[in-house]
């Protein structure tokens, strides 16, 4: 089952079905079709176990049964009068809880008692929620991190300007994490780990201290062969700084951890590898170059040389005609 909406105001939902012909194995059939008094419509959100569907119609929430398409209740709020921008069902012990955020609010309902829980004043930019905990992350258009439970307002982590003010959170998942990992975590991120995309295409997460410095230990390990660095070049310069730099690089508890070169990062770094090799490196000349030059030189002076002479028997065809010209004067003249 799938759910989908349009500038329409209406949502649609559809179900895979088998194709009727060999070149079509399945397609995708509109089953029914949603809308509330021509409100535009926004976003939407499944419950955990798919047997509601939470859909936002301007500042009012819809809760509706996808199988059947039918309107359970809507929900309404004088503290949340602007368009719902997001909207995510709770999980595991919140599933009867529904988080909203407007353009200035981020409020909860509880779909059992059709009440406002809590509100608090804050322009989210990403909500996401974890799959495998009934916890939820909220980043704000200041960049602060804000990590909650649907139950209370007061969140169980926080995290002021995760990134400068020119950059912007465009996206974030919850990612399970492996059970085999020996680490020491925070318990809000002992199920899943949190990463996030900002505008200049750096994925970002957070780690403890104590896990950095390891990295930072077996960082400090690691030899390189002797040969393998042993001709100073501007690649191998470039590959010893970034060596250095990731040894020394310390990040406190409440900062996050880059993962990869950003692209802009790189991008600058191989402008400044193929700057420094245009420098150093000469061109040289194939071994034959100046055989060939002093061969080119000796031809130029050999054509300046040689005049071009006549052939021998030039002078007498020149006499000969000298000769027959006077004659042929001579009779036209006598007649």
């Amino acid at each position: 089952m799938a759910v989908t909406t349009a500038e329409d105001n209406k949502f649609k939902v559809w179900s895979l079905e088998e194709g009727n012909n060999i070149n079509t194995k399945c397609i995708w059939r509109c089953e029914s079709v949603g809308f509330f008094r021509n409100f535009p419509v926004g976003e939407i959100s499944f419950s955990t176990d798919g047997s509601l569907l939470a859909v936002a119609f301007d500042s009012t929430l819809t809760v509706w049964v996808p199988e059947t398409n039918q309107l359970k209740c809507n929900l309404t709020h004088t503290k949340l009068n602007s368009a719902i921008r997001h909207v995510k069902f709770g999980a595991s012990t919140c599933c009867h809880l529904v988080v909203t955020a407007t353009d200035t609010c981020l409020g909860v309902w509880n779909l059992l008692t059709l009440t406002l829980m809590w509100v608090v004043p804050i322009r989210v930019n990403i909500l996401v929620a974890d799959a495998l905990s009934n916890l939820m992350a909220a980043f704000s258009e200041e960049n602060d991190l804000f990590v909650f439970t649907p139950m209370s307002g007061r969140p169980v982590y926080s995290h002021r300007k995760l990134r400068p003010d020119r950059c912007s959170i465009a996206a974030a998942i919850f990612f399970p994490r492996d059970n085999k990992q020996n680490i020491c975590m925070s318990s809000w991120q002992q199920h899943s780990q949190l990463y996030f995309l900002d505008n200049h295409q750096e994925l970002l997460t957070l780690e403890p201290k104590e896990t950095i410095e390891e990295a930072n230990q077996n960082l400090e390990g690691l030899d390189l062969l002797p040969s393998a660095l042993s001709t100073v070049t501007p690649f191998t310069a470039l590959l010893a700084e970034q060596s250095t730099s990731g040894v020394q690089h310390e990040v406190t508890d409440k900062t996050h951890l880059q993962l990869g070169v950003p692209g802009r990062e790189a991008i600058r770094q191989l402008n400044n590898f193929y700057s420094s090799i245009s420098k150093v490196t000469t061109i040289r000349r194939p071994p034959r170059a100046p055989r060939l030059q002093g061969l080119r030189v000796i031809i130029e002076r050999l054509s300046k040389a040689t005049t071009i002479r006549r052939p021998p028997r030039a002078p007498r065809l020149q006499g000969l005609r000298v000769i027959i010209e006077r004659l042929s004067s001579e009779v036209y003249g006598a007649q």
